[in-house]
C-alpha cells in the first residue's frame, strides 16, 4: 500500500476526482495551491470579486496566472509549510514544480500523472512544468482518463499496490 500519492497532469485532466476516490480508503487531501490560494484568496476577492477557493472554470482562468506567479515567487516559504504539514497518509491533487516531486519522492511518495486524451494544458507554463516531470523520470505511473468508472478502479489498484 502506498501512503503518499501525487498526481499530476493538465488542469481538467481529473485529478480531483481521482483524490476522492482515494479519500474514503484513508487518504488526506493535500494541495500545494491550497497554500497559495489561501495566500491570494483576500486579493481575489477585492480585484476581481470571487474566491481564489473558486471552482467556476471562468474563474479558474482568470486567476490562474496569479497562481502560478505568487508560487514561483513565494516557492520556499510554500514548501517548508506544505511539507511540514503532510500527514502520515495523503494524496496530493497536484504536484506541478520538480523541486516539490524531489521533496515528494524523498519522502517515499509516489507520482502518478493523468492524461485525458481531449484535454491540453491551460498555459505554457504548466504545460513547461509537466514536461519538466516527464523528462526527469519522477513519473511512476501513467493513467489515462477516458472512462470516469474505469479511471477511479484504475486509482484505487494502484493505492493498494
Amino acid at each position: 500500500m502506498k501512503n503518499l500519492i501525487a498526481f499530476a497532469g493538465y488542469a481538467r485532466c481529473g485529478k480531483d476526482t481521482a483524490c476522492d476516490a482515494l479519500v474514503p480508503y484513508g487518504y488526506k487531501r493535500v494541495a500545494f495551491g491550497d497554500i497559495i490560494k489561501r495566500m491570494i484568496d483576500p486579493l481575489c476577492l477585492k480585484h476581481a470579486g470571487f474566491s481564489a477557493f473558486t471552482q467556476d472554470d471562468a474563474q479558474k482562468k482568470q486567476i490562474r496566472g496569479w497562481l502560478e506567479q505568487t508560487g514561483e515567487a513565494l516557492y520556499q516559504a510554500i514548501t517548508d509549510e506544505f511539507f511540514e504539514t503532510l500527514p502520515e497518509k495523503a494524496v496530493n491533487g497536484r504536484i506541478v514544480r520538480l523541486r516539490e516531486a524531489y521533496k515528494w519522492k524523498e519522502r517515499g511518495g509516489h507520482i502518478v500523472m493523468i492524461v485525458r486524451p481531449e484535454v491540453a494544458p491551460a498555459t505554457e507554463w504548466e504545460a513547461a512544468r509537466l514536461a519538466e516531470l516527464q523528462d526527469a523520470g519522477v513519473i511512476d505511473m501513467v493513467i489515462i482518463n477516458s472512462d470516469l468508472n474505469e479511471f477511479k478502479e484504475e486509482v484505487i489498484a494502484y493505492s493498494q499496490q
